[in-house]
């Protein structure tokens, strides 16, 4: 996993359109109830703060990571902020 940059409270996942496809939520239920429950906690969008509350850390992380790799989900960058 690559070294993150911005502190994880700013980080920001939702779901893409590739996992509003039919059959992906029961395909991820079936390999593990962490991604099943991490994808359906970013359907809404999530923040990651709020998702240490849910999660073990490194389980968190691991998710994280197979959904981003899958592309069904995607981190949001924060808007710059205006001068």
């Amino acid at each position: 996993m690559s070294k993150q940059t911005t502190p994880f409270w700013s980080n920001y996942y939702r779901a893409t359109e590739k996992a509003q496809l039919p059959g992906v939520d029961e395909v991820i239920a079936g390999r593990s109830p962490y991604l099943y429950d991490l994808l359906m906690l970013c359907r809404r969008g999530a923040w990651e703060l709020e998702l240490r509350h849910f999660f073990p850390p490194v389980s968190l992380m691991r998710s994280i990571a197979s959904l981003l790799e899958m592309g069904l989900i995607e981190r949001m960058d924060l808007p710059a902020a205006r001068a």
